[in-house]
């Protein structure tokens, strides 16, 4: 209960009813009703003004207006902080979009992945680095794209032994032949 000063009767009068409401502008306002003269009057002007009631629709149309002004303000909010992200972030965030129920690493094209090469290693050493590369690319050591890519990353007198010895026996024995032929 709040006294207030009725404009109407000029008596100081606690009121039975203190409610807010929205003015022309968006703003709330206090009033209160007298309990002498009956009037409504602002509490914060001390001005008598009559109280504007609102259809339900009117209401929730000004909810969904207020709703979506702050959601706009959140989502420019956003948008600054994506400006200010550096590129892999950006091009992360402005990706194509995929359903939720598949994962980005999973793919159906598969990527490419380079082949190793002897370089100056020795051939066990490579054999280990083609190990890892049929894993990678998810093949058995006998598969022919395998057997291919191993011996071409061979250096070339090792690639003619290899090629003399065999394409079709399992690539451990090929490996067994290179470096048993090297002792």
């Amino acid at each position: 209960m709040t006294e207030i000063y009725c404009t109407k009767c000029r008596k100081k009068t606690e009121t039975s009813s203190e409610v807010q409401d929205m003015t022309d502008k968006g703003r709330y306002r206090i009033h209160g009703d007298c309990i002498i003269c009956e009037t409504h009057k602002n509490t914060i002007t001390g001005e008598n003004w009559k109280v504007k009631l609102h259809s339900k629709g009117e209401v929730l149309d000004a909810k969904k207006k207020r709703k979506k002004t702050a959601t706009n303000k959140k989502a420019k909010k956003l948008g600054l902080k994506i400006l200010d992200a550096d590129d892999k972030v950006q091009a992360y965030i402005k990706r194509t979009t995929t359903p939720p129920s598949t994962s980005r690493l999973e793919s159906n094209e598969e990527e490419e992945i380079p082949a190793p090469t002897q370089g100056d290693s020795s051939v066990s050493e490579y054999f280990e680095s083609i190990k890892l590369y049929a894993i990678a690319r998810n093949k058995d050591l006998d598969h022919i794209n395998i057997k291919v890519a191993f011996i071409l990353g061979l250096k070339l007198d090792y690639a003619k032994r290899a090629k003399e010895f065999g394409f079709k026996k399992p690539l451990k024995e090929i490996v067994e032949h290179l470096v048993g032929d090297r002792y």
